[in-house]
């Protein structure tokens, strides 16, 4: 049972053809991809533009707040399946009429625990 504001346990996305949430999940990942790319670039402080070759959310955790808080796990390279990155992106309520927002990111491994960023 999740509390009230608090964040549900992780959900595995890779076995999910069938899960609506999962496919909604995979493609508000999706959108985040070229802000992730320039979020993490930055806080690497690379001169070139940083190019991940794929963006697919593995598990992600929800929080529902004034809007909903996702903490997602993807992977972000083709030849090391190991490579991966944590973000945090915050999906204001449908009335707000605002985009969705990608908050943080944090370089990961496939097998690290999904973090929860504050």
């Amino acid at each position: 049972m999740v509390i009230p504001g608090g964040h549900s346990e992780p959900k595995d996305i890779i076995d999910s053809e069938n899960d609506e949430d999962a496919k909604r999940i995979q493609e508000k990942v999706l959108t985040m991809k070229s802000q992730a790319e320039a979020m993490l670039g930055r806080q690497q402080q690379q001169v070139e533009n940083l190019s991940f070759e794929r963006f697919d959310a593995v598990q992600y955790r929800r929080q529902i707040v004034a809007g909903t808080i996702y903490h997602v796990k993807v992977l972000v390279s083709n030849n090391n399946d190991e490579d991966a990155v944590h973000i945090k992106l915050f999906e204001p309520l449908p009335y707000e009429n605002k985009p969705m927002e990608l908050q943080m990111i944090q370089r990961a491994n496939r097998h690290d625990d999904l973090a929860i960023m504050n």
